[in-house]
């Protein structure tokens, strides 16, 4: 008996274990958490969500009943690139973007089971309420030279708003986010518009061109006006000094009149005044000056004889 009494601990752990096992699950932060009962219903009153507090942890069931566990955490996927036509009958290709998580265990488990069977759900969906929401609209609210023009945001809500709408209500999930990733044009649209935004550019040009050509005449004609305005005044101020040295030459030459001989060594002193004022050359014939010989020959003495 004693040889086997450890093997027969060992049984007895190993089925505490089991049995541990069979009626212990746990709650992580991040789950979701429903208990099914034999009959594969759910007990309503084994639903946890490990976010709320209290929820996580340990938890017990009966070793028939099943545990069910979704990741509540946010999941997202892309759209196919799909070419969708506009209200203005062009086409267009999109790739949306979705983000969703799991809102109601109960809901989803009794709708579509597991996450990949859900996302499935939320493509199909999406895609129809995708098609429909941008068939109200025209090319130029996804693509404008205009930023103003452009709808994307709007149509992002009024998508996400219709998804929502199904999977809240139908399948327990909840869209966090729906907006578009990428948007493009068939090989034969892109050149149309291609057309379309030149010519849109050219009016642009063209009205910039225009203004540019009236903002240059206007500053043309201003500044013609100014140099006739600075001209006139600049010769009126030159007439009026012109008259004034006039009447001050006529009263002068009317003084030089009274005694020419001296007005004219004056005017030979002034003369000298302004040309010796700086280095200069004066050359002086002797023959004409007797004061200037005797700068040339030096002083003589009388001879006795004389």
């Amino acid at each position: 008996m004693k040889k086997h009494m450890g093997l027969i601990v060992l049984a007895v752990l190993v089925v505490l274990g089991l049995l541990t096992y069979m009626v212990s699950y746990r709650v992580e932060s991040t789950d979701l958490s429903l208990v099914l009962t034999l009959g594969g219903k759910v007990d309503r009153s084994a639903v946890y969500d490990g976010r709320l507090p209290g929820q996580a942890g340990l938890k017990f069931k009966w070793p028939w009943m099943k545990h069910v566990h979704y990741d509540a955490r946010v999941f997202q996927f892309e759209d196919t690139l799909s070419e969708i036509q506009t209200r203005d009958e062009q086409n267009i290709l999109i790739t949306v973007f979705c983000q969703w998580q799991v809102a109601d265990a109960v809901r989803f488990y009794a709708k579509t089971k597991s996450i990949a069977s859900a996302e499935g759900n939320i493509r199909r969906t999406l895609r129809s309420i995708k098609g429909g929401v941008m068939g109200r609209y025209d090319m130029e609210d996804f693509i404008n030279t205009d930023p103003s023009r452009m709808k994307i945001t709007q149509i992002e809500e009024e998508i996400g708003d219709g998804l929502r709408e199904v999977m809240d209500e139908t399948y327990g999930v909840r869209i966090v986010m729906v907006g578009v990733k990428a948007l493009g044009l068939p090989e034969s649209v892109t050149e149309t518009v291609i057309e379309v935004m030149k010519e849109d550019r050219q009016e642009e040009i063209e009205m910039y061109d225009a203004d540019g050509k009236a903002m240059a005449e206007a500053i043309k004609s201003r500044a013609k006006s100014d140099s006739d305005t600075i001209l006139a005044f600049a010769l009126f101020t030159a007439e009026n000094i012109k008259t004034e040295g006039y009447g001050q030459a006529a009263r002068r030459y009317e003084q030089y009149g009274q005694d020419p001989e001296f007005a004219m060594f004056l005017r030979s002193l002034e003369s000298l005044r302004r040309e010796l004022a700086s280095q200069t050359v004066i050359l002086l014939d002797g023959s004409k000056i007797e004061a200037v010989k005797f700068f040339q020959k030096g002083p003589a003495v009388p001879s006795k004889g004389r």
